[in-house]
């Protein structure tokens, strides 16, 4: 994990001790990680689609189902 996000491992260590003392939890529960691991993949909704004229002035394509006017 520490090669993914560029930081040394140490550095990783002590982050993951911070965040369990903040939050006042332990990551070493598999209960407390399914909770927060299946809470972080739907914490962002998904952007809305954007009307095809206003797609094709942003340069993008239009949206599926939708026909350039």
């Amino acid at each position: 994990m520490s090669e993914r996000l560029h930081i040394h491992t140490n550095t990783l260590r002590y982050r993951l001790t911070k965040i369990e003392q903040t939050a006042g939890i332990n990551l070493a529960d598999p209960d407390i990680r399914l909770v927060l691991a299946s809470s972080s993949t739907h914490s962002t909704p998904p952007a809305p689609p954007v009307p095809c004229d206003l797609a094709l002035d942003l340069g993008e394509r239009c949206p599926l189902g939708e026909k350039r006017p």
